[in-house]
């Protein structure tokens, strides 16, 4: 209607080719654009495929439509082209692996490409100054001293997964260890968060519908990359709306309804509201309950909504990678029985494992003397390494300076990114960096290497949570080796070497996890 009114005021010549003129305006637009990017535009001299270059539809096609694919097509680009090369029309991929420490250290000080447009998370926040006042309020809740503090409720929650271990032991009967592992770990950190764990270990199916939606989530979030208008509307629609147009987004919508139900509770409570967790006696006020009435964030950071989708990313992220983490951990050492059996070694000398108790061993114990176990710590370092958690690139955007790389200024507002996928399989520093080898960290020289390890990032926005993600590492396999033995169950190494990328690594589509019998 609107465009017949606008047309009728045209004169009857052109009123007759009103359409004709229309698509040639289209299609001009096209293709001065399409000239002004391969030939004008500030990233035209780097190198790499024109119709990455030409249109974000390139990428699309790869991560949305081949699902996840991306990582690999940037892979073949760096062979073909070299260190640096255009991935779509305003970002630059970098391989190099002494460049990491500058472009994610503090000396640049980037703001963060968004990864979700208009998503109030720390995790998601662009702008470094926001960032580090969302961050300075959680950071005191995830710091060594307060994680041994509360390593009682990591220590429960594995008493709860070795019931579960001892409850099939003898029975020939497979456990899923890809759900156990994760299940354990989002017990942990809802628990860490919100006082009250989400129970996925006293669940028959430990939760599996929910890695499930939350695999699928982060697979949709490539839609919300490249459209970033769907979130905004997300937020405002009725949850059954959102639901209805967005399944894959089930698992964060519901989880984060959850979230902002249970921190409003805690608003209403008020500020004297202390909570004793169910593995100690100790009171300790829940992590979000600070952060409402004991932190310095100013009054717009600390709305429902908000600290909702910041508990929401720290739960998904402290969860999903770990879980991951310790799943590859257990593939790779029953793959290789003897270093499985030099583990085991290792931590019966140590004084774990013995006795009926077996698997319940680690309650006196801080997990930094875990690591001072020189083959327990070998073991850790090379699944982060080899176990690809984190594998999308996360990318910053250039200051108004720019940024010099390789003979190129990239100019203000140029998105750059690197993958530690690549570096953690560069066999120029990981001989043979496909196959698990903890012993490569025991070798003279060795501890140069562990600057190439970025499993967590680097810089000011390093991983909130690694000192709680080493202590449910470090903790969970000194647990589980010296107290049980267990076999693969119909398991190939397809199970967890990663096939897709959707901000985590994922397997094959159609794998059923790690599972394994317990003798």
């Amino acid at each position: 209607m609107a465009v017949s009114t606008l047309t009728s005021y045209l004169p009857p010549s052109l009123h007759e080719h009103s359409l004709s003129y229309l698509l040639i305006l289209f299609f001009s637009y096209l293709i001065i654009g399409s000239i002004y990017r391969l030939y004008f535009h500030p990233l035209a001299k780097v190198p790499g495929p024109k119709l990455a270059a030409l249109t974000l539809w390139y990428e699309f096609y790869h991560d949305f439509i081949r699902k996840g694919k991306y990582l690999w097509v940037i892979g073949d680009m760096h062979a073909k082209y070299g260190p640096i090369v255009r991935i779509s029309p305003n970002e630059v991929h970098i391989l190099d692996k002494d460049f990491y420490d500058t472009l994610y250290g503090h000396s640049l000080k980037l703001d963060k490409d968004p990864w979700a447009k208009d998503h109030p998370s720390g995790f998601g926040t662009g702008p470094s100054d926001l960032h580090r006042v969302r961050r300075s309020a959680l950071n005191p809740f995830f710091s060594p001293h307060r994680i041994n503090e509360t390593q009682d409720i990591i220590v429960g929650k594995l008493t709860k997964l070795c019931d579960l271990l001892t409850q099939k032991r003898g029975s020939g009967v497979p456990v899923n260890l890809s759900n156990a592992y994760r299940a354990f770990t989002i017990d942990v950190i809802t628990e860490y968060v919100m006082t009250e764990s989400i129970g996925y270990l006293d669940r028959e199916d430990l939760g599996a519908p929910r890695y499930r939606m939350i695999r699928d989530g982060s697979a949709s979030q490539i839609v919300m990359n490249h459209f970033g208008w769907i979130m905004p509307i997300m937020k405002r629609l009725p949850y059954k709306w959102a639901l209805w147009l967005f399944p894959d987004a089930e698992a964060a919508l519901g989880l984060q309804r959850t979230n902002e139900q249970q921190i409003l509770a805690l608003k209403t409570a008020g500020p004297s509201h202390p909570s004793k967790t169910p593995a100690s006696t100790r009171t300790r006020n829940p992590m979000f309950h600070d952060v409402l009435f004991n932190s310095n964030l100013p009054a717009p950071e600390k709305t429902i909504e908000r600290l909702g989708a910041e508990a929401t990313l720290v739960v998904i992220a402290g969860s999903d990678t770990v879980g991951n983490s310790l799943t590859k951990l257990h593939y790779h050492l029953l793959d290789n029985p003897d270093k499985l059996a030099r583990l085991k070694r290792e931590l019966s000398d140590f004084g774990l494992g013995e006795g009926e108790e077996r698997g319940k061993g680690v309650e006196g114990v801080k997990w930094q003397e875990l690591k001072e176990l020189k083959y327990l710590s070998a073991c850790v370092t090379e699944i982060l390494r080899l176990g690809m958690t984190v594998t999308h690139r996360l990318a910053r955007v250039a200051g108004k300076e720019g940024v010099k790389y390789g003979g190129f200024l990239l100019p203000a507002g140029t998105s750059i990114s690197m993958s530690t996928y690549f570096t953690h399989l560069d066999p120029t520093l990981f001989p043979s960096p496909h196959d698990f080898i903890p012993e490569r960290w025991l070798e003279p020289g060795s501890k140069t290497l562990n600057k190439y390890v970025n499993a967590f990032s680097k810089g000011p926005r390093i991983c909130l949570g690694i000192e709680l993600a080493y202590a449910e590492l470090y903790l969970a396999a000194a647990t589980i080796y010296s107290g049980f033995d267990t076999k693969l169950y119909q398991t190939a190494r397809d199970e967890v070497e990663v096939a897709h990328d959707f901000l985590n690594g994922y397997p094959r589509l159609d794998a059923k996890g790690v599972r394994v019998t317990v003798e």
